[in-house]
């Protein structure tokens, strides 16, 4: 059954497009960051999505970062 929620100000219908639109948005941000981190460790898509399984954004971006400074050790 659908849950039907009470948002605690009365927007203007017209701004739901504008909210679907950034959270669509955040979530391809997500999902492109987790492909670029399957990607860097040589994942396949079914082992990566178990590893990145529920991580939001700031995890994600916590891993991007250790890649890049072990690819950058590396390069040395």
């Amino acid at each position: 059954m659908a849950r039907l929620w009470e948002l605690p100000i009365k927007m203007p219908p017209k701004y739901y497009p504008a909210i679907g639109e950034v959270v669509y948005r955040q979530a391809l941000l997500e999902f492109q960051m987790q492909v670029i981190i399957w990607r860097a460790l040589e994942l396949d898509n079914k082992k990566g999505r178990t590893l990145t399984v529920g991580m939001g954004a700031k995890p994600l971006i916590g891993i991007i970062k250790t890649i890049t400074l072990r690819w950058a050790a590396l390069s040395d």
